[in-house]
């Protein structure tokens, strides 16, 4: 008997897969057939008519990457912003200790000059030995320093202490000085400079050596290499002055100077004694603050 072609169809859509051996398989294998009710539906893009409607597509993108930028801009921006404040915290610390320690060279230093000028003249005057010179110890709290007692005084070695730039360096190694004002980056960057060179005549030293209080034969060879390691130590103790002027003037400049009547309690704290050594012995002192009060300013420099 011949079949519709209607027929077919139905009968080729209702028919199984494949054959049951029994009629537990065949329950299972109805039970497992999804229904019509539980088959997924995808739901497809609708497709773009025209390029108006691409165009829009496309700002609405563009504009979604935008804000997602901006918002990490802004995070980034607020993150730098409170590291470069926490970073003017620790060098105005810094700076401030930086100040003192070049108010202490400016005050004390006229007092090592003239040690270094009589030493000279007394190893110059000296005949075929040395008369060795007694020493004397002025405590305080930085170091025990040490005095020569001499005809004419009482020389004192110099007060001098080495600036540690440990805020700086790290700052720059974190990045963070790169994101101040280019203006105040480069002023960092001189002051700091001239830290630098603060150091390396602190390290080229400034003391007298000890053979001045050596009962030595002096032949002329010994007299001149005591004359030029003297006369070298000494130019050393004029650059220290010299550059913690600069130093205590750039502080000064970067609003970094703490209250003078700060300073001249350190300074009467750590170095009182030998101040008044200096003092009783008739050396000269400098008043720290007139020195500095002169030194041109950073704006004066060009800067």
């Amino acid at each position: 008997m011949r079949r519709s072609g209607s027929e077919r169809k139905h009968r080729r859509r209702n028919t199984p897969l494949c054959v049951a051996n029994s009629a537990g398989e065949r329950a299972t294998l109805q039970s497992n057939t999804p229904d019509r009710g539980d088959r997924v539906h995808i739901h497809l893009p609708k497709a773009i008519h025209g390029w108006r409607e691409f165009a829009k597509e496309i700002v609405i993108i563009v504009i979604g990457v935008l804000i997602a930028l901006g918002f990490e801009q802004v995070v980034e921006w607020l993150h730098w912003r409170e590291k470069v404040a926490d970073g003017e915290e620790r060098l105005k610390l810094e700076g401030q200790q930086l100040y003192t320690a070049a108010a202490e060279q400016i005050a004390l230093g006229p007092c090592a000059n003239a040690q270094f000028e009589m030493l000279m003249q007394r190893v110059a005057r000296s005949r075929d030995r040395l008369e060795p010179a007694p020493r004397t110890v002025v405590n305080s709290r930085a170091a025990s320093r040490v005095a020569y007692a001499m005809p004419e005084g009482t020389l004192l070695i110099s007060v001098r202490r080495f600036m540690s730039p440990g805020v700086w360096d790290s700052l720059k190694q974190e990045g963070v000085v790169l994101r101040m004002p280019v203006s105040r980056q480069r002023r960092l960057a001189i002051v700091y400079t001239r830290v630098g060179y603060y150091n390396e005549a602190y390290g080229a030293g400034a003391t007298p050596p000890d053979t001045l209080a050596m009962d030595i034969p002096l032949d002329p060879a010994g007299r001149i290499a005591l004359l030029n390691d003297l006369s070298q130590k000494r130019l050393n103790q004029r650059n220290l002055i010299n550059y913690a002027i600069q130093v205590a003037s750039g502080m000064r400049d970067l609003g970094y100077a703490p209250a003078p009547a700060q300073v001249d309690a350190d300074i009467a704290q750590v170095f009182g004694p030998a101040v008044d050594y200096c003092r009783k012995l008739g050396h000269p002192l400098a008043e720290w603050q007139a020195v500095i009060a002169r030194e041109p300013t950073l704006a004066q420099r060009g800067y």
